[in-house]
């Protein structure tokens, strides 16, 4: 995997008054953070192995179970790291620069590559999927035909993506035994899926500690890696209209302070809720308002609940740079799309 071109060759720059948590005193303060890309960046090297099974139980039912074991290790793996903690200042030294009395005055945020990163794990979970409703009259059996065709077009298929973009995707529809969606019909979706995390490593370079980034390491804003994930969708569609969720549960993590204070971040659950309607289906409205044609109206709100991380130290305050407004300054979002294909 080569290191991308912003990696590379984005100009350094310098952001004074940033402030960060230094663990070393305790205390919030204010530094200057030096950004930018890293000509010296090597590609990464990576490695992936998966076991898992599928099964199926029944037949003429679109039931789903599914667990999947993964490892993965990446050798001089690229990364850069947001946030401060001793493990990271210890091994990288010079990326920090302390005045001579100790405090913290900037570091050095730009990419480089780490040894190695090596993680393992298990995720597990089901998919159910039926197709509801009666078929209109011309998804009847055909006169004459064995056992009941359908009409030219076969089952009707739609995808549904989260909104905000880069959301996650459900596909409805399709075909598969006892999986098919005739016209005039509708589909629901669930699927809930758990993830185990076993490994998540670090080597910074040879001859430094391991971070366990499921044990107080951490190398991001939002605390080390979650033991427990839990993944749950859910959607409907029908006549061109529907609706999809999405929901994400987190284990808490903390950041091993050394000889300060840890930081400990809460679980949290986040809700994501997509309704859409595509305008070209509604015949009644297009032959109304032509316009409408091609036209597709989605309303999303991400967050739903306005969830929130929560963060306190070993000393039971909120550091600064880790309140809720800093780590997610924009909690819920709703969002109106209209979209048009212009033919």
């Amino acid at each position: 995997g080569a290191p991308s071109i912003s990696q590379l060759n984005d100009p350094t720059i310098f952001t004074p008054n940033t402030p960060v948590f230094d663990f070393a005193t305790g205390q919030t303060v204010l530094v200057t953070r030096i950004d930018g890309g890293n000509p010296n960046l090597s590609a990464d090297n990576r490695q992936v192995w998966r076991a898992g099974f599928n099964l199926k139980p029944w037949s003429e039912t679109d039931l789903r179970f599914s667990s999947t074991w993964t490892w993965s290790l990446t050798e001089d793996a690229i990364a850069a790291f947001p946030t401060l903690t001793p493990d990271l200042e210890a091994a990288l030294p010079g990326r920090f620069t302390r005045d001579l009395g100790g405090n913290l005055v900037s570091f050095d945020a730009r990419p480089l590559n780490f040894e190695r990163f090596e993680r393992q794990d298990i995720r597990s979970g089901f998919n159910y999927s039926r197709a509801f409703g009666t078929p209109t009259p011309a998804a009847a059996p055909l006169p004459g035909a064995p056992g009941g065709a359908r009409p030219p077009g076969g089952p009707e298929r739609v995808e549904i993506r989260g909104g905000g973009g880069g959301g996650p995707m459900m596909r409805m529809g399709g075909g598969g035994r006892g999986g098919g969606m005739q016209p005039g019909q509708g589909r629901f979706n669930i699927s809930v899926y758990h993830t185990w995390r076993l490994q998540d490593e670090i080597l910074i370079a040879d001859g430094l500690p391991v971070l366990d980034l499921l044990d107080g390491a951490a190398t991001g804003a939002r605390g080390g890696s979650p033991r427990h994930e839990i993944q749950a969708q859910g959607g409907v569609f029908r006549n061109g209209m529907g609706a999809f969720v999405n929901a994400n549960w987190r284990d808490g993590t903390r950041v091993d302070g050394g000889t300060g204070p840890d930081i400990n971040f809460s679980d949290q659950a986040t809700v994501n809720l997509n309704v859409f309607i595509d305008l070209n289906s509604q015949t009644d409205w297009v032959a109304k308002f032509p316009w409408l044609k091609g036209a597709r109206v989605n309303l999303g709100v991400q967050n739903l609940f306005d969830s929130r991380p929560e963060v306190t130290s070993g000393a039971g305050d909120v550091p600064l740079n880790y309140q809720p407004d800093y780590l997610d300054p924009q909690g819920r979002v709703v969002s109106l799309t209209f979209r048009k294909i212009l033919f």
